[in-house]
């Protein structure tokens, strides 16, 4: 989940597909989907799953997103919990 407050401040442009992009520039775009009810619960949906497969996540990885926002862009640094026998391109 995405944080709510984060959400907030950019619900003018946090709608629909949005892209993710890695050091090397290749890109995913993926859809970002947001409950409205008061929760207000945020994720990215459909082609995560591919972008997560495609960078070799695992379990105890972490991603870190910055938001570009005249672009719809994320661009995202993954931090690989175990990087030796790793086969991700960008840890």
């Amino acid at each position: 989940n995405i944080p709510k407050d984060f959400v907030k401040k950019y619900s003018n442009i946090l709608h629909g597909d949005v892209n993710l992009c890695v050091s090397n520039g290749s890109n995913w775009p993926v859809e970002f989907c947001k409950r409205t009810d008061e929760n207000l619960k945020c994720r990215f949906n459909c082609r995560w799953k591919v972008f997560a497969k495609d960078n070799n996540l695992e379990v105890g990885d972490v991603c870190a997103f910055e938001l570009i926002e005249a672009t719809k862009t994320f661009k995202v640094v993954i931090f690989c919990v175990n990087e030796e026998n790793r086969r991700a391109p960008y840890c």
